[in-house]
């Protein structure tokens, strides 16, 4: 393993720095930048800051590699360290000590920290004049099913609430249960309201033409638009702004609706009048139910659909990682970036000596999986040292019953019949869905669908070896 290095976006020259002494210093055996920079009265930071411009370890390592000529690695594998054998092996010492730069530090009032009133806290009283936030969701189940669509609204709160005119108590204090009761009544009446919105014939036929055009921003539109238009006639607030995005908070709703506004209201508490001035976030987290995709993907055609949402980018990838379509046919584009790899993870964790292994022979996995998804043989051990074979067999075997699991658990998100099926079965059936990510006669599909099983998977090990 090498040193970790990173080139730096504008590297410096080759050659002597301004202000170095002369001639330079030639780095020797058992000799660390520390050991150098202390012989000269320096800091580790003014030395190389001198050298590199910079105190970032995989710059310097670069500067080490490639302008020093380190070329030994630290016993940890880490770093580049100094030897004679160095070429041309010198670090260039400053005239003078290098100042580092006294950044200039200016106070500044701490800003009042509003109070969360989303839980009651330590206590249950806030002051007669307070500044707080409140978080809550509608419904706060879950996404509510509105039949073809689901929503749900996360809603966000910041507000102020004086005091208003005397008191014979003075002033009095707001128990946080009664205000948040206030602001969330005020506001859930309006949503509620948002969400009794109706679903016409023409909003599923602008859903079903954007995602047949392959158009994810006209299937935003369509999805979030009845949405846009109720919004405007049910919340009646200053500063009004609603805006249509993708991104929605659950995978289930990969589109979003965002409102913010402002209000004022006037109300009681013990009987004394307070003033409240709010600041509304709201989030409309929209997508189709199962009953809304099962309906696109009849209508518009499943390879259509699949199309248009491996077109979608992350927020559709979701929806068909995680299952909320069903039909292997929609979700295949999805199954070679889920690989689980349990037994390989089982196996090296805990265990540096078999992280070792396998960062060096990960391949052996990554083929026997592979093949043994797509009908060949199990891998050889060319090339392979004698005390390594055991080695070898176990990550053959791990690969290979990693596939048959990943089959299984994939075809059963889809409810496919195979998942209960013989283990070749279950094996043809994956092999197939992968297969049917790309476009092209059978030969092109296969070959597509092995090299990018391959990459996914040895990306993967990789990072199982180095965790």
């Amino acid at each position: 393993m090498k040193p970790f290095e990173h080139r730096p976006t504008h590297p410096l020259e080759k050659g002597p720095r301004p202000g170095s002494r002369m001639p330079p210093y030639k780095v020797g055996n058992d000799e660390t930048l520390e050991s150098v920079a202390k012989k000269f009265g320096l800091s580790v930071d003014q030395l190389n800051f001198h050298n590199f411009h910079t105190t970032n370890v995989k710059e310097i390592n670069w500067y080490l590699h490639h302008h020093v000529g380190c070329t030994l690695p630290t016993r940890d594998q880490k770093n580049w360290r100094f030897s004679r054998a160095a070429s041309p092996g010198l670090i260039y010492i400053p005239l003078a000590p290098v100042p580092h730069p006294v950044p200039i530090r200016i106070p500044v009032p701490k800003p009042v920290i509003p109070v969360d009133i989303s839980v009651d806290g330590d206590s249950p009283f806030l002051p007669a004049d307070v500044k707080f936030t409140l978080e809550f969701r509608i419904p706060p189940e879950g996404p509510a099913d509105l039949g073809y669509l689901v929503a749900q609204a996360r809603i966000n709160v910041e507000g102020e609430v004086k005091q208003q005119g005397g008191s014979l108590r003075g002033k009095i204090s707001i128990r946080k249960d009664q205000l948040r009761a206030a602001v969330e009544a005020k506001i859930i009446e309006d949503t509620k309201a948002t969400f009794a919105v109706k679903f016409e014939d023409k909003l599923l036929k602008a859903i079903a033409e954007a995602a047949k055009s392959g158009s994810k921003w006209d299937f935003v539109k369509a999805v979030t638009g009845p949405f846009e238009a109720q919004i405007k006639t049910t919340y009646r607030w200053k500063k009004l702004s609603v805006t249509p995005e993708i991104g929605g908070e659950f995978s289930e709703t990969p589109v979003a609706v965002r409102l913010s506004g402002t209000y004022e209201d006037d109300m009681f508490f013990e009987g004394c009048p307070f003033h409240g001035a709010f600041t509304v976030k709201v989030g409309f987290n929209v997508g189709l139910s199962k009953k809304g995709w099962a309906w696109l993907a009849d209508k518009v055609g499943r390879p259509a659909l699949r199309w248009f949402l491996t077109q979608g980018g992350r927020a559709f990838a979701t929806v068909t990682s995680e299952g909320v379509l069903t039909g292997a046919a929609i979700i295949g584009g999805a199954v070679i970036a889920t690989a689980a790899m349990t037994s390989l993870i089982a196996w090296a964790i805990g265990d540096a000596n078999r992280k070792a292994k396998l960062d060096r022979y990960a391949r052996f996995y990554v083929e026997a999986y592979k093949n043994f998804v797509f009908g060949y043989d199990r891998p050889t051990s060319v090339g392979i040292l004698p005390d390594d074979n055991d080695t070898r067999v176990e990550l053959v075997l791990l690969g290979e019953k990693d596939a048959l699991l990943d089959a299984r658990a994939t075809l059963a998100k889809a409810n496919h019949p195979a998942a209960r099926g013989t283990d070749q079965q279950a094996i043809a059936a994956f092999s197939e869905l992968l297969m049917d990510e790309f476009n092209g006669d059978v030969g092109v599909k296969r070959r597509e669908a092995q090299s990018k099983l391959w990459r996914t998977l040895e990306e993967k090990a990789k990072q199982v070896a180095r965790r």
